[in-house]
């Protein structure tokens, strides 16, 4: 496995990994129509907008994608990986990758907002709880943050 920037041209493959990590992941929490309305933003053309203030990375094996994570200014973003690759530990290089170029980029600080099924593992990476969101459309979520050293 290879983890490496995005490239214009992964737009649509890494579309489709989000949306089929969305739909197929442990959704406790979220009805049907969240899900799809998760899964829609995600298309090609919002993940190339304000590709000046973000930073994508994509995980790779054998030439396709099964993951992608994305630190936008301070926040980590997009942290997705395809069903049958879960569990062997990308999550957490992707985590580690963004806390880096966070820190590389001067920050001491960064953010996200965790879905419920992930709220347990971000609290293992240290990030703290903050406050909840209630999404008009992707429901309940958690702002959370991590100081970085």
């Amino acid at each position: 496995m290879q983890i490496r920037k995005f490239k214009l041209e992964d737009a649509q493959e890494v579309s489709s990994v989000i949306r089929r990590s969305i739909i197929y992941r442990d959704n406790r929490g979220y009805t049907l129509e969240q899900l799809y309305s998760i899964a829609n933003h995600y298309s090609a053309e919002t993940l190339c907008s304000d590709l000046e203030n973000k930073q994508i990375f994509v995980c790779e094996e054998n030439g396709k994608i099964v993951g992608t994570a994305t630190l936008n200014k301070d926040e980590l973003m997009t942290c997705f990986i395809v069903p049958e690759y879960q569990n062997k530990g990308i999550g957490n290089k992707f985590v580690k990758l963004r806390e880096n170029e966070a820190v590389k980029k001067g920050l001491s600080r960064v953010w996200l907002v965790s879905s419920i099924p992930s709220y347990n593992y971000y609290k293992k990476q240290g990030y703290s709880l903050v406050s909840e969101k209630n999404h008009p459309y992707w429901g309940k979520g958690f702002i959370m943050e991590k100081y970085l050293s």
